[in-house]
């Protein structure tokens, strides 16, 4: 957190030393995602969670009307996941029914978006790409004392072997942005995450003590992150 800091202090120092063409700020928000299946697949179990975004941006004005503005931010997303016993038909997979149960994915990212910006008349609109690094992930469950236990039975009483993650992703961006003069602006975003960002190695442990049952285990194998994002930034020196 400490190198993040300094990381978005010296990309903030370094727009800001440029005068009008570079720009450089400081960013806030807040993070509504889910972990998604593919388009088409039932998603049911699926639910929102919520968490912050924060950091610094730089940007450079290549015109009047367009200009390119890199960000680095602390970004906290991931997932809910309910209905943990059902196979998607209704039907209850095993003999104990998991209906209490709440299965949720907190992963922490650090996120580099990279946007191009037209913008006119105080507002912008962003297109661009967003490599993100995993540096946290912190799995619950919640529910009954009976039906958690019944449920990492399944995965030896420890609740990592049932998921992880991959490191990186690599997701779309698009959002809108108002700015007032004084340096203030808002935006909303929305990014979809292009890789399958669940680490096949840990399924493929499970396969091998569950072979009968793993395609009850796992509904959904490929996992995609949908983030969409309030945000609050503040340009120092004013927009203009």
């Amino acid at each position: 957190m400490k190198r993040l800091l300094l990381a978005a202090l010296l990309l903030i120092a370094f727009s800001v030393s440029y005068g009008q063409r570079y720009k450089g700020g400081v960013r806030l928000g807040l993070n509504a995602s889910a972990l998604t299946a593919p388009i088409g697949t039932p998603t049911d179990q699926i639910g929102v969670i919520f968490g912050v975004h924060a950091g610094g941006y730089g940007r450079m004005s290549v015109s009047n009307s367009f200009r390119v503005q890199v960000e680095l931010l602390y970004s906290q997303r991931g997932g809910e996941f309910n209905n943990l016993n059902n196979d998607g038909d209704g039907q209850f997979m095993w003999s104990t029914n998991f209906t209490t149960l709440t299965y949720t994915d907190r992963l922490n990212y650090i996120d580099i978006p990279i946007l191009a910006s037209f913008h006119g008349r105080g507002s912008s609109f962003l297109v661009g790409l967003q490599p993100s690094f995993l540096v946290g992930h912190n799995q619950t469950l919640s529910g009954s004392d009976a039906e958690k236990n019944a449920f990492l039975a399944q995965f030896g009483g420890d609740l990592s072997n049932y998921r992880s993650y991959t490191s990186f992703d690599l997701a779309g961006v698009i959002g809108f942005e108002l700015e007032l003069d004084m340096g203030l602006n808002f935006g909303l975003r929305a990014s979809y995450g292009f890789l399958n960002i669940i680490d096949q190695s840990t399924m493929d442990q499970v396969k091998e003590v569950h072979p009968d049952e793993f395609d009850q285990l796992y509904r959904f194998t490929d996992f995609h992150n949908v983030t969409v994002q309030f945000t609050v930034g503040y340009t120092i020196g004013g927009a203009k």
